[in-house]
């Protein structure tokens, strides 16, 4: 049985069924997990795999290359400096830049919406809406905003 301080009997429930389905998976079965936070999972978890592998966050280089990447099918003004945006995004994956450009898209398309019948939003269907730098900066500060804030996680440990 396992604890879970802080938290109910669900996690347990939830820690205990995840380790009993692994040590029953057949030995051709691959399983890839990924965490951002690995010394928070419980040890007795980690060891169920065989193998541990560590990636760095992208440097600027790679930042600037995921970017482009995800920009590609975007419309972008002549203002948009992917460069300077890598240079902003220090700690950040590939989730988190994709999700800052599609951020920065949505900022673009809600600003130029029109409003329908009942204030819903209407959107044309061959909008290509020109992202500007000005969307990219508000969408870094809602995305830092929201990586400042506290995350609680489980501790799961050995009864």
């Amino acid at each position: 049985m396992y604890l879970t301080r802080g938290f109910g009997d669900l996690e347990n429930r939830i820690a205990t069924q995840l380790f009993t389905l692994m040590d029953s998976l057949q030995p051709d079965v691959v399983v890839l997990a990924t965490t951002n936070i690995p010394d928070s999972l419980d040890p007795s978890l980690r060891r169920r795999f065989d193998y541990e592998f560590k990636i760095d966050l992208p440097d600027r280089a790679g930042r600037l290359e995921i970017l482009e990447l995800c920009t590609k099918t975007m419309t972008l003004a002549s203002d948009v400096m992917l460069e300077e945006i890598a240079e902003a995004t220090d700690a950040f994956v590939s989730a988190d830049l994709a999700r800052l450009c599609q951020h920065a898209f949505t900022t673009r398309v809600l600003h130029l919406h029109s409003k329908g019948f009942n204030n819903e939003i209407v959107i044309p269907r061959d909008l290509k809406p020109e992202v500007t730098m000005d969307d990219f900066r508000a969408a870094l500060l809602t995305e830092s905003k929201k990586r400042a804030s506290v995350v609680t996680t489980a501790n799961v440990v050995p009864k």
